[in-house]
């Protein structure tokens, strides 16, 4: 088990021992802390201290609780997010801690970090509207490399984001690799940055997307960004989503339409079928004057 688990798991069974013999901590807390590489950590032993307090309370009522073990096992949680992976939902949160980044510090004069190249990746991205054609060029092979090699999806979805404001055409065969990833995350992406690239390649790929994608939430990245195309494909496409069994495509679906057309028709689906297949749907439900009092309002 992880230190992390160790940790967590001695948690949820605090307040199942006996302290010790000196009547000090919980054993099992107290091993924990022991073991895992958090002991060294400030806010660890502040948990300890506080547990040293607690325990003195044995026997009182609420001690074995269920209330109790569910508010240290929070408080641990809570203390837990520093010690997280460097790769992850958490990633951004590890990179406050300071002695994190002391350790990353430390790591770099083997290797380059995560974070060192993260923040290289976001370097190219925020400074690609200034580079030359050639410059760009080159960082498109090197996103693309990024894609092919990189282990992280944390890195691969940054390389996609690279690649989205790289306007020249060596960056669609990177974009094209990232919509086959085996990660969501990076395939979600490379919906965005196909939106932003544009064009009919942008359209044939996002349609794809949507109708052939296992994962809910890229085909509701594809949805959104094809809302960004007044194309008789990308209403196509968006037409065939309003008959999937999940309404939250459904949903997206019609607002991408709304967003695509400058239509409204509320929820008549049927008038939103025949503007996809390129018929006349009638009137609008909301007329234009009310929705562009919504918009402002």
């Amino acid at each position: 088990m992880s230190a992390a688990g160790r940790f967590v798991a001695a948690l949820l069974c605090f307040g199942r021992h006996e302290p010790d013999a000196a009547g000090g901590a919980d054993p099992v807390l107290g091993t924990a802390l022991a073991t895992t590489r958090l002991r060294s950590w400030p806010a660890t032993q502040w948990l300890g201290f506080a547990m040293n307090i607690l325990v003195k309370d044995r026997d009182q009522p609420m001690h074995n609780s269920f209330a109790k073990r569910c508010w240290f096992l929070l408080l641990g949680a809570t203390l837990l997010l520093p010690a997280g992976c460097a790769d992850g939902p958490l990633f951004y949160v590890v990179s406050l801690s300071p002695s994190r980044r002391q350790e990353w510090a430390a790591d770099e004069r083997y290797e380059p970090t995560l974070h060192r190249q993260l923040d290289e990746v976001h370097s190219v991205r925020d400074t690609a509207g200034s580079m030359t054609v050639a410059e760009q060029k080159h960082w498109a092979h090197e996103m693309k490399y990024l894609l092919e090699t990189q282990q992280s999806p944390l890195l691969r979805a940054a390389a996609v984001d690279a690649l989205a404001e790289l306007a020249v055409p060596e960056a669609d065969s990177g974009l094209a690799l990232a919509l086959k990833d085996k990660d969501p995350t990076v395939r979600i992406a490379a919906c965005r940055a196909w939106a932003q690239h544009g064009g009919k390649q942008a359209i044939e790929h996002l349609a794809e997307m949507l109708g052939s994608d296992t994962n809910l939430d890229v085909r509701l990245a594809a949805a959104k960004a094809l809302g960004r195309f007044k194309d008789p494909t990308a209403y196509e496409a968006l037409g065939l989503a309003l008959d999937d069994s999940d309404p939250a495509l459904q949903y997206r679906a019609v607002e991408s339409l709304k967003e695509a057309s400058g239509r409204d028709f509320g929820n008549d689906l049927d008038a939103w079928r025949r503007l996809a297949r390129g018929e006349n749907p009638g009137p609008d439900t909301t007329p234009y004057l009310v929705r562009r009092l919504q918009r402002w309002f």
